[in-house]
């Protein structure tokens, strides 16, 4: 990228690139990864590494990162409510790392809506709530995912 420049971090923890740098950094018990580009090529990099949840967790997941329609929609009938909740959770992370360096604040989790999830096609559609203070403000975005089996 042209710099010899290391990533920082701010006094909330999250990464302060270098100047013309964008990026993301994600970690979990079993992975970790990192993804960087010129400001130029990209408006914004989101990505995360998550765990597929237990029931428990996707319930609280349904009650706190999702809006009613996502509830409705999404996890009320999902054959595989642990992998919907996680996939809903992972890609609101990634839409907040990718916008939160942009918009200098911190994006709620009500603010972006799952617009579509495709199991097969391993693609889930997120975009901003009708209303909501990200409304007109950001395009919906194709968050791809795979998953792993780790028994």
């Amino acid at each position: 990228l042209g710099t010899r420049e290391a990533v920082g971090h701010d006094d909330q923890g999250a990464p302060d690139w270098p100047l013309h740098c964008t990026g993301s950094i994600s970690h979990s018990s079993h992975d970790a990864c990192a993804m960087v580009a010129h400001c130029e090529a990209s408006a914004g990099i989101g990505i995360d590494t998550e765990g597929v949840v237990d029931a428990n967790v996707a319930r609280e997941i349904g009650l706190v990162c999702c809006t009613p329609c996502e509830r409705a929609r999404w996890l009320d009938a999902a054959p595989q409510p642990e992998l919907v909740a996680t996939l809903i959770f992972s890609a609101k992370e990634c839409l907040y790392k990718a916008l939160a360096p942009w918009l200098r604040r911190f994006v709620d989790f009500d603010e972006a809506e799952t617009l579509s999830l495709d199991l097969r096609h391993r693609v889930l559609r997120i975009g901003a709530r009708p209303g909501s203070p990200l409304s007109g403000l950001v395009e919906p975005v194709d968050v791809h995912f795979g998953v792993q089996d780790r028994r």
